[in-house]
This record gives C-alpha cells, sequence and structure tokens, in this order.
C-alpha cells in the first residue's frame, strides 16, 4: 500500500505543479455573459455605434479581474477573433490574438478576455505583430 501512495503523491503533485505554470489565467467572455457587467456592456454597444474605435479598453469586474475588451475597428468589419496567446515576461504581460475569416456581423469586432492576473504594462497585438493602443 505504501509503494502506491509514493506512485501517485508525485503524479499529483506534478499535475497540480502544471497547471500552476501552465493552466490559463484568462478566459474569452460571452457576450451573453458581459451583460452582467453593465459598463463594458454599454462600451460595447458604444463599439457597434461608433465602429472607427479601434484598440483596447481595460475594466475591472467585481472580483478584482482585469477585463479587456479588444475592438478591430471598422477596417476589419465582420472578422472574428481568437486569443492565441496570454503571457507573462520581464516586460509585463502579452496578450496574442489571430483575426479570422469567421462572419460576425458586426461593424466593429471586439472579443472580451477576463484576465487573473496582469503584470503592467500590458501589450495587445495580432500573431503578425500589429500592435493595438489602450483606449483611454
Amino acid at each position: 500500500m505504501k509503494k502506491g501512495s509514493f506512485i501517485i503523491l508525485p503524479l499529483i503533485i506534478g499535475a497540480v505543479l502544471l497547471y500552476l505554470f501552465y493552466g490559463d489565467d484568462y478566459q474569452v467572455v460571452e457576450e451573453t455573459d458581459a451583460a452582467e457587467h453593465l459598463t463594458v456592456d454599454r462600451y460595447t454597444a458604444e463599439l457597434q455605434d461608433s465602429p472607427e474605435i479601434q484598440g483596447y479598453k481595460l475594466f475591472t469586474d467585481e472580483e478584482g479581474k482585469t477585463i479587456v475588451v479588444l475592438s478591430l475597428g471598422s477596417e476589419n468589419k465582420g472578422k472574428g477573433i481568437d486569443v492565441s496567446g496570454v503571457g507573462e515576461d520581464e516586460e509585463g504581460t502579452v496578450i496574442t490574438v489571430e483575426l479570422t475569416e469567421e462572419e460576425t456581423g458586426k461593424d466593429n469586432p471586439y472579443i472580451i478576455i477576463s484576465l487573473d492576473s496582469v503584470t503592467e504594462p500590458l501589450f495587445v497585438q495580432t500573431e503578425g505583430g500589429l500592435f493595438f493602443d489602450e483606449i483611454e
């Protein structure tokens, strides 16, 4: 019985460590869930009324998580956005997104990303290296 616990315990510890180091510390927020955060919901409605807005805007939810709303602007009308990855390095937190040909029907496509933690400064970029500016 003791031999079994010497095998199982390290496996459990290894799985927990893998999750801590490689687990996602972000979530893509569905539009229906964004309605719970009135400020974000109003802002996403504003993006459709002002499709020229391009960049990202930061919000904080009631749990203290950072909410990032990235809008592509009217030049990318109808395109989709997927998160390729979120990482941290010595320079800060980097969100990398991929633009897709998925038809969204939005005049100003956007994505809502919830981050468990952010190391300043925050960078938001495409896989191709296009950086987005923060919207105040």
